[in-house]
């Protein structure tokens, strides 16, 4: 589908293709145009992972009466630097949420045995393993066949960091917060040490 022509003067911006795509508000919040991809007239305002669903014909008029105007390349490419930064770390926490889900829906499946007897854990744990479940539906398995192999080690490390974690008393976590900062502060020192990863077939 071809973007959609704002038909914005343009003097106003030295590149056709961010006239065409994006538009300012008043407030000087800029947003990007997307003609929607099953509603014909319909395009989406996006501004980080918001949308704002509109005719197309309403924005134009919009346009001309001075709601939105057009945007210049420094405001193009600052937007363009803070929507990538904003999407790669959404990413990373959509990324790490279906991993934990995953390890949590894994730890409810291993209780079962040992509260069959206890309807409300029980229920505890369906609502829970329902609540996973939805979001890791197809999620998980697109990101396992991405990359078995960082999908694997992450899970095991994860798992094997909250089994230690399980097994500390409050006191030790005082000291492990210690350590773990002076590992942020000097990952190096640390990461001289063989680290042996669990390898799996491509």
């Amino acid at each position: 589908m071809t973007e959609p022509k704002l038909k914005q003067d343009p003097s106003k911006l030295p590149n056709p293709e961010v006239l065409e795509t994006f538009v300012k508000n008043k407030n000087g919040r800029i947003y990007q145009v997307i003609p929607h991809k099953t509603k014909k007239g319909i395009v989406l305002l996006r501004i980080n992972n918001a949308y704002i669903e509109k005719p197309f014909v309403k924005v134009k008029q919009e346009i001309v009466d001075g709601k939105w105007s057009a945007i210049n390349e420094h405001e193009y490419r600052d937007w363009i630097r803070k929507d990538h930064e904003y999407m790669v770390d959404l990413s990373e926490r959509l990324v790490k949420r279906v991993m934990f889900s995953q390890l949590l829906l894994e730890l409810d499946d291993s209780f079962e045995k040992d509260f069959q007897d206890n309807k409300h854990f029980k229920n505890v744990l369906e609502r829970s393993k329902k609540q996973c479940e939805r979001l890791i539906t197809s999620q998980y398995d697109r990101l396992y066949d991405t990359d078995k192999t960082y999908v694997t080690n992450f899970m095991n490390s994860i798992d094997g960091f909250i089994t230690t974690c399980s097994k500390l008393g409050i006191d030790d976590f005082i000291h492990l917060n210690e350590t773990i900062a002076d590992y942020v502060k000097n990952p190096e020192k640390y990461q001289a040490e063989t680290v042996e990863l669990t390898q799996l077939d491509a």
